[in-house]
């Protein structure tokens, strides 16, 4: 389980810390793009795609053995992560009005609420 909710720090994209029962530590990135979705133009254009990270995880076991283990998860931000973070994070937390969804921008150098 997941004990603490921390902000993520480093790098340009959105992340946060989760820190498990045992005090393990594992950095989260939230999926903001479906798995089948195809993004266009350079490879830098869209934000940072969490099946990117799980893709190279399995290619590095062809014996590379450089990528940490990764695995997808499915969290809810409002009953498992919303009570436990941090203020700096929480404070991020908003109800898009559209979607009615629970986001979180966090904190990073590109995380802005209009995202």
């Amino acid at each position: 389980p997941i004990s603490k909710v921390l902000v993520g720090y480093g790098g340009t994209q959105l992340k946060a810390t989760f820190v498990l029962n045992g005090n393990q530590r594992v950095v989260f990135k939230p999926m903001r793009y479906s798995r089948d979705t195809v993004i266009t133009g350079n490879p830098y254009s869209g934000y940072d795609r969490h099946n990117a990270e799980i893709a190279a995880f399995y290619l590095d076991g062809l014996g590379f053995r450089r990528a940490p283990p990764v695995a997808g998860r499915i969290v809810d931000l409002t009953s498992e992560i919303l009570p436990i973070s941090e203020k700096k994070l929480s404070d991020t937390f908003f109800t898009d009005e559209k979607t009615k969804n629970v986001c979180f921008y966090g904190v990073c150098y590109y995380c802005k609420k209009s995202d």
